[in-house]
């Protein structure tokens, strides 16, 4: 079980040691969502379609799936600061490459590898702050870390849309490394140690896990890409077949990779669920949002950043609410509201006119800012919450696990339907995405008719 002296750090190294984790989730996560507004601007420097153009976002998303529980285990077992730390270093030595890339290829190579680096600091962040603060600040920590990453999500595109008004798509990477650095820097200064536990990592569980979710998830890849159905169906079958044996290898294991023995716990595993579907329809609208506005609407790129700026600027204001109040209301009606308001956004969307102007769209991006802001913090709290201490490292990475596996999700459906129409695509995507935020919102509901722990 790991151990820590967190409890026992001053106040002012604890707070310190909170801002290292915030900055290098908003590293990562900004640098994650921001290339997707540059997907048309990608697409015509390097001569390629929207749908070729897509694998720089999706093969983000298939290495940070593959990986986060297994780097949540090897931080069991090490100690969480030391793989968060080396996880950061690679991911700055990555970003770089990322921004100096020549062509297309080289560019989706480094971004593989930048999300290794990214894969190990996400698996690891709700249990840094599990070990860094005491049991009586705790819900408060874990909402300020839900509303950094669900801001840092939203705010890139936005940041990107600024980026593109005055430079080029190589300074959306180059931002990120200064704040890489810093985190790298303070948090080897403050971060408190954690000792691992005396296990051995399951080799073969590793790559069994890597396996499942890689293989599924290129299988969703290549049919939104036009693979054949015989390469489609064979990496659909490695897929379950390497998902089949993991969970026969680990249904008896004490702490497994893939923590079968937390989703017995009917809370953890419906919230899991439901974050699934929450980032499915966030990612939905992000990946095809950018076609729609400057494609379809005709907007500028400057004008894209601006009206993407108000879904974070909306979650910003309400993220601290649903915190503040996580830990005295019950969580489900809360995150159920907050995906339902998120649906009516996502729809609203979906049915602008042609002729919308930043307006029009403003106001259906704040209420998807509103309704996701509701949601994040209230859900994320009952997972860790639902999970015994030791395995906090086993929870943190489901966590991750679950936006990221939605995300790609979400890709894997907007290149379809890019592919099939770049115009009425979007439309279709947002459409999918409403129906996602309203499966999370059903599942929520479920959750909350269940005796509270």
């Amino acid at each position: 079980m790991p151990d820590t002296a967190a409890d026992s750090l001053p106040p002012l190294r604890r707070y310190l040691a909170l801002l290292a984790v915030v900055i290098a989730i908003w590293a990562v996560m900004v640098d994650a969502m921001a290339i997707s507004v540059a997907l048309p601007i990608l697409a015509r420097d390097f001569g390629t379609g929207a749908a070729e153009v897509t694998w720089v976002v999706a093969v983000s998303q298939l290495v940070t799936v593959s990986l986060l529980l297994v780097f949540s285990r090897v931080g069991e077992i090490v100690g969480y600061r030391r793989v968060h730390q080396l996880g950061l270093l690679v991911f700055v030595a990555a970003t770089l490459g990322c921004a100096l890339a020549p062509n297309l290829p080289l560019l989706v190579a480094a971004r593989g590898l930048q999300a290794a680096g990214a894969a190990s600091v996400l698996a690891l962040n709700f249990a840094m702050v599990r070990h860094i603060f005491p049991a009586d600040r705790l819900g408060w920590a874990i909402g300020l870390v839900a509303t950094a990453v669900a801001v840092a999500s939203c705010l890139g595109p936005s940041l990107a849309g600024i980026i593109l008004a005055v430079a080029d798509w190589r300074w959306i990477f180059a931002m990120t490394v200064p704040l890489g650095l810093t985190s790298l820097l303070l948090g080897g200064l403050v971060l408190p140690p954690t000792t691992g536990s005396p296990q051995r990592l399951d080799g073969p569980s590793a790559v069994l896990s890597a396996g499942t979710f890689g293989g599924l998830l290129l299988a969703l890849t290549g049919a939104g890409h036009g693979w054949p159905p015989a390469a489609i169906a064979g990496l659909a079958v490695l897929g379950l077949a390497a998902g089949t044996a993991l969970v026969l290898r680990l249904w008896q294991a004490p702490a497994p990779l893939l923590p079968l023995d937390l989703f017995r716990l009917p809370v953890f595993a419906l919230a899991i669920t439901a974050s699934v579907s929450a980032f499915a329809a966030q990612m939905l609208a992000y990946v095809t949002l950018p076609f729609l506005f400057l494609g379809v609407l005709g907007l500028t790129a400057w004008e894209t950043g601006l009206a993407f700026s108000l879904w974070p600027l909306a979650l910003a204001f309400a993220a601290p609410l649903a915190g503040r109040f996580a830990d005295r209301l019950p969580p489900a009606p809360m995150a159920c509201a907050g995906m339902l308001v998120m649906a009516a956004g996502l729809l609203l969307l979906a049915l602008l006119p042609p002729t919308a102007g930043l307006p029009d769209i403003g106001w259906r991006m704040a209420l998807c800012g509103i309704g996701l802001g509701l949601f994040q913090t209230p859900n994320n709290r009952s997972m860790l919450n639902a999970a015994p201490r030791h395995r906090s490292g086993a929870a943190s990475g489901m966590i991750a696990t679950a936006r990221h596996l939605g995300q790609a999700l979400a890709i894997a459906l907007a290149t379809f339907a890019l592919a099939a129409s770049p115009v009425a695509g979007p439309v279709f995507a947002l459409t999918l995405a409403t129906g996602f935020a309203l499966l999370a919102a059903t599942i929520t509901i479920l959750r909350g008719r269940l005796p509270r722990a």
